[in-house]
């Protein structure tokens, strides 16, 4: 299902809430992905199955928080394969300026693939494949980039690798990848993103406990290695959830398996070394686990309120 919220529902709350309904789902969709997008841009989907699909945001029905939706197969021809059926895993707003810009895909045996951007234009509603995936393998997160970006890719066992987006290649639409980050038989890559101007790297464990470090502690290394930890995963903790490079003046949107969301300043964090198991920054109930997040800096338009959302906490 696909839908699209105002975020003035959302209000700020303090780390380690509970969270606010933020839809209502059948047991057995849960929720794969969210972005925060001004309704004037371009909106870009990639499937678990590396298809690309494109739409502007403003033709996603408008919703209430606790909406389900419209099927997103009314909108994109996902397929259905022996192995299920095709899933979205990642959004992303498309550049005005494409040249010189690049499409960087992750995969969650630790693959990457990085495309010209200008390859996947007049996209229709059947989408346009974007990568060649082998055996056993998934997209796990794609993004736009530009050629002097850096880039940090994570796995569930808390370790991340920082290295130049010029170490992947530029290939073909139709092309497989190269090696990224090695990762062991239990571990897979759970999240990769663009340093940019972000200055720390922010961790989230599936039950709820946020790690917040400077972006310095990561040196920059080959493709290819097993990468640094940044976070100390336990029982209390986890695996590791989601991630991303964030700054200080950042919020972050994380979603729960049951629903519900917790919008929070990234700055309510401390930061500290790479080997603490961090801080809660949501409480998920028994059973339920973090899910997906989003990361972006605020404008004077987020920092609306609507009533509605003074009263989230407590449904």
């Amino acid at each position: 299902r696909l839908r699209r919220v105002p975020l003035s529902l959302f209000r700020l709350l303090k780390r380690g809430a509970k969270g606010a309904l933020a839809e209502a789902r059948p047991d057995d969709d849960p929720v794969a992905c969210v972005l925060r997008i001004p309704n004037r841009e371009n909106l870009m989907l990639v499937t678990d199955r590396g298809r690309i699909f494109e739409t502007p945001v403003y033709r996603i029905p408008e919703c209430d928080r606790t909406s389900k939706g419209i099927f997103a197969h009314g909108m994109f021809g996902f397929k259905q394969g022996d192995d299920g059926e095709e899933l979205p895993v990642a959004m992303f707003a498309v550049p005005k300026e494409k040249e010189g810009r690049h499409i960087l895909f992750v995969t969650t045996n630790g693959v990457a693939k990085r495309t010209e951007l200008l390859e996947f234009t007049h996209l229709n509603t059947s989408g346009m494949n974007g990568m060649s995936l082998r055996e056993n393998d998934t997209v796990a997160g794609a993004f736009c980039v530009g050629e002097t970006d850096e880039i940090m890719a994570f796995s569930s066992s808390g370790k991340c690798i920082r290295f130049a987006t010029s170490d992947i290649p530029v290939q073909g639409r139709l092309a497989g990848g190269v090696r990224a980050m090695r990762v062991g038989e239990k571990e897979r890559v759970i999240a990769a993103s663009a340093t940019n101007a972000r200055d720390h790297v922010l961790v989230v464990s599936s039950l709820g406990l946020g790690k917040l470090s400077p972006l310095d502690e990561y040196k920059v290394q080959n493709r290819g290695g097993t990468g640094v930890f940044a976070m100390k995963t336990t029982s209390r903790t986890g695996p590791a959830a989601v991630a991303a490079c964030v700054s200080l003046d950042d919020e972050a949107f994380v979603l729960l398996s049951d629903g519900k969301a917790v919008r929070f300043r990234v700055s309510d964090i401390r930061a500290t070394g790479r080997m603490t198991q961090g801080v809660l920054v949501a409480r998920p109930a028994p059973g339920e686990s973090i899910k997906t997040m989003t990361v972006a800096t605020p404008t004077s338009d987020d920092m609306e309120t609507s009533p509605d959302a003074e009263k989230a906490e407590q449904q």
